[in-house]
């Protein structure tokens, strides 16, 4: 994932920057939505407190409709008859640990092995990205064009993957204290697929399934942790294509 993170700055600059033939596209697009956060292991190393400790299983909660909402934005180009395509995307949904519920929990203590099945927030009590697990992804698109037509022009399922950067929202509070504000959280990836049908002037209503995938580092107050961030998502919003 380090060559994506070296690769990403160059293909935001081919697909902003780089001459277009004439059947190529511009198009932008925008979206929200919801998703779900699939359980994960949460470990935490914390050096002031002695703690090297392993919380299994944790779920999440996403509150996509609670401000910060759950929103996405692609800006791209069209190539080879529209067929294919390079865009940049950046996705912002949320990650809140559920701190309160037994978990069973494995590690180090003051160098002896510890384990129980206990509330996360005995040893930390929030941990969540509540201002995102945001993520800035450099994507290759395949659009397949269906019978069915609106506007004069084709609905068309769209498949895209691709990898870049995560950067999140941090919200912890350990008994050290408190760490909030955004930080870079290391690689993140997605593959989604989705139906663009056209509404007119160049305007399409689209409507993807997203799965994305991170392991994202942040900090606590007095150390750090790091889980696997998997989730899936469904986005509906509007796409404007613009002619070259």
């Amino acid at each position: 994932m380090n060559a994506v993170n070296r690769i990403l700055p160059a293909v935001v600059v081919a697909v902003l920057l780089c001459p277009a033939p004439a059947a190529a596209q511009w198009y932008a697009g925008t979206y929200v939505g919801a998703n779900h956060n699939s359980p994960s292991d949460i470990a935490t190393n914390e050096p002031s407190s002695h703690a090297s400790l392993v919380f299994h299983d944790e779920t999440f909660e996403s509150q996509p409709f609670h401000w910060p909402l759950f929103w996405g934005a692609r800006i791209g180009r069209l190539f080879h008859g529209k067929r294919f395509g390079i865009e940049v995307e950046e996705l912002h949904l949320k990650v809140i640990t559920r701190t309160d519920l037994p978990v069973h929990v494995t590690g180090t203590i003051n160098g002896a092995a510890f384990e129980t099945t206990v509330p996360m927030n005995l040893f930390v009590q929030r941990y969540n990205m509540t201002h995102g697990l945001n993520f800035l992804v450099a994507n290759f698109v395949v659009r397949i064009p269906t019978a069915f037509r609106m506007s004069g022009r084709p609905a068309t399922i769209v498949l895209r993957a691709g990898g870049g950067q995560t950067f999140s929202g941090t919200d912890t509070q350990v008994a050290a204290g408190l760490v909030e504000g955004y930080q870079r959280s290391g690689p993140g990836a997605q593959a989604a697929a989705g139906i663009d049908v056209p509404i007119g002037r160049g305007w399409s209503g689209i409507v993807d399934y997203k799965f994305t995938y991170a392991r994202p580092t942040i900090s606590l107050a007095d150390g750090t942790g790091h889980m696997t961030a998997i989730a899936s998502s469904i986005g509906f919003g509007l796409m404007l294509g613009f002619a070259r």
